[in-house]
């Protein structure tokens, strides 16, 4: 999903209301939230080459729920390259998760290393687009 923010701070808070929207518990959104910054509080998950992992655990969600967003213009996102971002991978899950999460950011990663993957991804004409490369790169 294109993402109107343009900060840090309201990129997640977008995100996770994104995230509990498609999962169908808005009511969550709060507590996604809550978890995120946490989480980003300790390290943050600009991985570097223009991609953020933010991720957490959450009670009340079933399963692991992943979304993306890409940005209209390069954000500060404290990334451990010092350079900005323009695709957020937002995963959250419960708990009991922990081990696929785990698994599902090393792969995220190692997939979206391909930096002529991630300018793909960033400037897809659409949701569609985006969801074929993903696929197709094997994300």
């Amino acid at each position: 999903m294109p993402l109107d923010s343009l900060d840090k701070p309201a990129i997640l808070r977008e995100m996770c209301c994104f995230l509990a929207s498609a999962a169908d518990v808005p009511d969550r959104a709060a507590d996604i939230h809550r978890v995120v910054v946490e989480r980003e509080e300790v390290l943050s998950t600009g991985v570097g080459d223009g991609l953020a992992l933010p991720h957490g655990k959450c009670r009340g969600l079933e399963t692991l729920e992943i979304v993306a967003g890409t940005t209209r213009k390069p954000i500060d996102f404290d990334s451990m390259d010092g350079g900005p971002v323009r695709l957020v991978v937002l995963m959250v899950g419960p708990p009991s998760a922990a081990g696929s999460q785990v698994k599902a950011l090393g792969h995220l990663s190692r997939t979206l290393r391909d930096t002529e993957l991630l300018d793909r991804l960033v400037n897809a004409e659409d949701a569609g687009r985006f969801h074929e490369l993903i696929v197709a790169a094997g994300a």
